[in-house]
């Protein structure tokens, strides 16, 4: 699967990327909001990209059309938290250097586009703790619903018990935003 916005192609991760991505899954930045612990090396990584895969969650980088530069990572995974609707959840990160220029925006509408036009999704839903202001923003600017807070969900790095807050857009919501556009 392979998705392009106007300056990025969001594709299967190589085994090329590995150093990239570990470099940016290594900075605090990334770490803060995340519950993974910071891959040991580039051959681990590529480990657990494989084991991932296996699990049939989608993995996407981010790559600059121009530059073929990895900008950071979406995951598109089945959605826990719901059963017997057609629905994955998104999990995203992005490097420092490349926050606040619209990439993850723009990547995002890209996957939302595959996800509720080509593959027809009910619902896609994602969770963010809620001391991630830039994220939280970036879901509501999209057009997902905050649907509440699962208090104390999420033990992350630095051992930090943060509330996630629990975001889910349906077909019918992004139809009707993609309208108004």
């Amino acid at each position: 699967m392979i998705i392009e916005t106007r300056r990025m192609i969001l594709r299967p991760p190589q085994p090329e990327d590995a150093p990239a991505l570990c470099d940016i899954l290594r900075q605090e930045f990334v770490l803060k909001y995340n519950c993974m612990a910071p891959p040991e090396s580039p051959e681990k990584l590529r480990e657990t990209m494989e084991a991932r895969k296996k699990e049939e969650e989608i993995q996407l980088v981010l790559v600059l059309r121009e530059s073929g530069q990895v900008l950071g990572m979406v995951g598109i995974d089945q959605d826990r938290l719901r059963y017997g609707v057609d629905s994955v959840n998104l999990d995203y990160w992005l490097g420092q250097e490349f926050a606040r220029q619209g990439y993850m925006s723009e990547a995002l509408e890209g996957v939302l586009e595959y996800l509720f036009r080509r593959r027809k999704l009910r619902l896609v839903s994602a969770r963010v703790f809620t001391q991630n202001i830039a994220s939280l923003t970036l879901l509501e600017r999209l057009g997902f619903t905050r649907e509440g807070t699962l208090r104390q969900a999420v033990r992350a790095w630095g051992d930090v018990v943060y509330d996630d807050a629990l975001f889910s857009m349906l077909r019918e919501d992004y139809q009707l935003s993609r309208k108004k556009q």
